[in-house]
């Protein structure tokens, strides 16, 4: 049943409150999308006839747009709120990862810029590394170095570009197999790079020899293999690397220096040094087995009539040729020397005094047909004396002494004579023994001992910058014994060392003398080397300096003779860094002729050296001489050492001494050994004399004006 009321009936009750309801939420809905404009538009859209609401009492519409307003508005608060919120959440999301990704930006950045940084590090290391290889490279070339490496068990090697080239040989060609390497060392150089690298394995440690090595060309060089052991991660040596460096220049050096210590320039034998090195050898073979052998001593009769004839270049191709004859006679197995002059001596290495005496007639033979010079047929005699060991000697001297009297002995028989000596030729070697004891007493008290002092000249200026301190002896019966005689004397008797103290007490002295007179000079002692090692010569000294206040830097040793061999080397350089420490200086005399000063020049602390006067000999006309006496100033200079030069007889002597650049000079062309005053005079003339040169002349004129020429 239908009721009639302000909105009608049920049905249209009902019907206003469906429409009611789907307009609230159209509505709402449009309200929360596009707001209450719309919501006119969105009901005819949805089919609800809004002239049915305008038509409602007021109460009614009122009623419906609050309920619609009120839902509309909640679902639109809900709708946006839940829009807002998952907006708000996605756009905390998004800033999350953002700075996440920011994050992870400024890391990919830091690590980029790391990746540079360490991007530019290696091409400077590439860059370097290049570098230092190319001067590797250039090092090797330079120094004439190749690197190899070799495992154990390889049949190539590895050889460097650089060491194939030095060899000779294509590097692109060449296959560096163990044996073809093998196969380019000569004579026992491959067992000697096997022991060298089998010692490498014993020891560990680098190990070089030198060897000779055929390189491409055919030719034979000198070199030197170093090797190193390769290890591996066990401690197993499992093969070898190291270097080879051409030291064929070096060796050609050392052969040339050894030619000018041990061989005589003008015939190419053994020179004096050579025979006593040899004659030592011999006599310690002797004695250990007991065999024979035998010294041939000898001249040529009537040279010195045949060089003031004839002269020098004459006298001179006589020598060589004379000694052309005397080599191929004595044989191989001899050793034949060339001593002083025409001088000569033989070594015959076990040989009966039969065997002797036949080669000694065989050289008389030889040298008794005339030898053809460039002026024509020379004839020349020779007499030689033999002596015999161990039956005549078991040193070096007795050796020699007795030679020495059965050649005399010879010469006084008539030319062409073999004497062999026999001990009633002795009596010269007793009269040696006598004056050493002689000696021994002159010391103690000083009788007929005195010395003398010969100037020593720098040839720039021509001034006198030292004196070398010479001993006199006047015996009482054999007569006045010069400085050598008398240093022979002293080693004969074993006294060298009582000697040179007293030489050098009489000499710092005197020493003083002259300071004390306003005109210091440096005074040079001849002080034996080989006996200083057998006594406190050190505190002597120091003793000496300390007594006489001589200051050290005026005192100059002159080490002579022959010095130690190589057991005693070490010995011997620890003395003179002693002698140095007290301040004076040291000089080494005979340079060039002794073994020491070539093997161990370099090693000890030395000032300066002395070259013997028989190195001047012919040295204005021949040039081979002054190559020769060249080669050893050059030498003594690039070490640093001041260079004198003894046995200036002539004036063209310290012409070519000036010219070859020597530093100073002594000898009887400048002035004789004088007595303390005269030497004083001559020194201050010569300072006189150089100062008023000195500024109008230039140094040749100089050297002229007091060399007089």
């Amino acid at each position: 049943m239908n009721h009639p009321g302000p909105l009608g009936t049920i049905s249209e009750t009902e019907t206003l409150c469906r429409a009611a309801h789907r307009l609230a939420l159209t509505i709402a809905l449009v309200m929360a999308v596009g707001g209450p404009t719309l919501a006119i538009s969105a009901a005819l859209l949805v089919g609800i006839d809004l002239s049915a609401l305008w038509l409602s009492p007021p109460q009614t519409m009122i009623a419906i747009a609050l309920l619609s307003l009120l839902g509309g508005g909640a679902i639109y608060a809900v709708i946006r709120r839940a829009a807002l919120q998952t907006i708000t959440g996605t756009l905390q999301q998004m800033a999350t990862k953002h700075h996440d990704m920011m994050a992870s930006m400024a890391t990919l950045s830091e690590q980029n810029c790391a990746l540079v940084a360490q991007e530019q590090a290696l091409r400077a290391a590439e860059v370097a590394l290049e570098k230092r290889t190319a001067q590797l490279r250039d090092a090797q070339r330079l120094g004439q170095i190749g690197d190899w490496s070799y495992r154990i068990g390889d049949a190539e090697m590895w050889c460097s570009d650089e060491l194939k080239r030095l060899l000779g040989y294509d590097p692109d060609r060449f296959v560096a197999t163990r044996t073809a390497v093998m196969a380019l060392h000569v004579g026992d150089s491959a067992r000697q790079v096997l022991t060298s690298q089998a010692q490498v394995m014993r020891t560990g440690d680098i190990h070089c020899v030198d060897v000779k090595l055929r390189r491409g060309d055919g030719s034979i060089g000198d070199f030197a293999v170093t090797s190193k052991a390769l290890i591996d991660a066990d401690g197993r040596v499992v093969g070898f690397s190291g270097t080879i460096q051409d030291i064929s220049a070096r060796k050609a050096a050392e052969n040339q220096l050894a030619q000018l210590a041990f061989f005589d320039p003008l015939t190419g034998l053994a020179n004096r040094t050579s025979f006593h090195r040899e004659t030592a050898e011999l006599l310690r073979r002797s004695r250990r087995s007991g065999q024979p052998a035998a010294l041939l001593m000898f001249d040529l009769d009537g040279f010195k009539d045949i060089y003031d004839s004839l002269g020098h270049t004459i006298a001179d191709e006589l020598l060589a040729k004379a000694a052309e004859r005397i080599a191929g006679t004595a044989g191989a197995k001899a050793t034949a020397s060339r001593l002083d002059g025409s001088e000569f001596a033989v070594l015959l290495g076990e040989a009966s005094l039969q065997e002797a005496e036949l080669v000694a007639n065989a050289i008389i033979a030889a040298l008794s047909v005339p030898i053809e010079t460039e002026r024509g047929e020379v004839s020349v005699g020779v007499s030689i004396g033999i002596a015999t060991m161990p039956r005549d000697g078991i040193t070096f001297n007795d050796l020699l002494r007795a030679a020495d009297l059965a050649r005399h002995h010879a010469k006084a028989a008539g030319r062409g004579v073999v004497k062999v000596f026999e001990p009633g030729m002795s009596a010269a070697v007793q009269q040696l023994i006598a004056l050493g004891h002689d000696l021994r007493l002159a010391l103690e008290c000083g009788a007929g001992l005195q010395l003398r002092y010969q100037p020593q000249l720098e040839l720039a200026t021509q001034r006198v910058t030292g004196h070398q301190a010479l001993a006199l002896w006047d015996h009482p019966s054999a007569g006045v014994q010069p400085h050598h005689q008398l240093m022979a004397i002293a080693d004969s008797a074993g006294i060298s060392c009582e000697v040179a103290l007293w030489l050098l007490r009489e000499a710092a002295a005197q020493g003083v003398v002259w300071i004390h007179r306003g005109a210091p000079r440096m005074i040079a002692v001849q002080v034996h080397a080989a006996p200083l090692l057998r006594s406190d010569f050190i505190g002597e000294l120091a003793q000496i300096l300390e007594l006489s206040s001589l200051p050290p830097h005026l005192l100059c040793l002159e080490l002579t003779a022959s010095l130690p061999d190589d057991q005693h080397a070490e010995q011997f350089e620890a003395l003179l860094s002693r002698l140095k420490r007290l301040g004076v200086s040291v000089r080494l005399s005979g340079f060039g002729t002794h073994t020491c000063s070539i093997r161990h020049l370099g090693l000890l602390p030395l000032d300066g050296v002395s070259i013997d006067g028989q190195f001047l000999h012919n040295i204005e006309q021949s040039e081979r001489a002054r190559r020769a006496l060249h080669g050893i100033i050059a030498l003594g200079q690039s070490l640093g050492l001041t260079v004198l030069m003894q046995g200036v007889e002539h004036v063209a002597h310290a012409d070519v001494l000036a010219e070859l650049g020597c530093d100073l000079a002594q000898g009887s062309h400048f002035a004789a050994p004088l007595l303390p005053a005269a030497a004083a005079r001559f020194a201050a003339e010569r300072d006189q004399l150089a100062s008023s040169a000195a500024p109008s002349k230039g140094v040749d004129e100089t050297r002229r004006s007091v060399t007089g020429r």
